[in-house]
């Protein structure tokens, strides 16, 4: 990545998709703090073996500047994205991974402060 690579990312979900978006950022990316949000321990445990810092609620988070990237199923991180608006909206770019954007969407109007 170049110059221009975020301060921070946080990923929430930390499965296989997530999981591989924080692999690669910490190789691509070494400057970049790379933050992690899975209720699963074992997600999270693995996660954490590659770099990532567990945290538990986008509140936890400075999100001044940061990238968020929404990473768990559809139905998931279309009521993430709903219930966790206020969070996000605060972030430089929030994205997904779900093959389907217009649920995402819906939520995100839905949701928006």
């Amino acid at each position: 990545m170049s110059s221009a690579a975020p301060r921070h990312v946080i990923i929430v979900g930390l499965g296989v998709m997530g999981g591989s978006v924080a692999k690669t950022l910490k190789r691509r990316a070494p400057g970049t703090a790379v933050f992690g949000i899975d209720p699963d321990d074992e997600s999270a445990a693995l996660a954490s073996r590659d770099g990532v810092v567990r945290v538990h609620a986008l509140d936890d988070c400075d999100l001044d500047g940061a990238v968020v990237v929404f990473a768990a199923p559809l139905d998931v991180t279309a009521a993430l994205v709903r219930d966790t608006a206020g969070a996000w909206s605060r972030a430089a770019l929030a994205t997904d991974v779900s093959s389907l954007k217009v649920p995402v969407m819906e939520a995100a109007r839905t949701g928006a402060p």
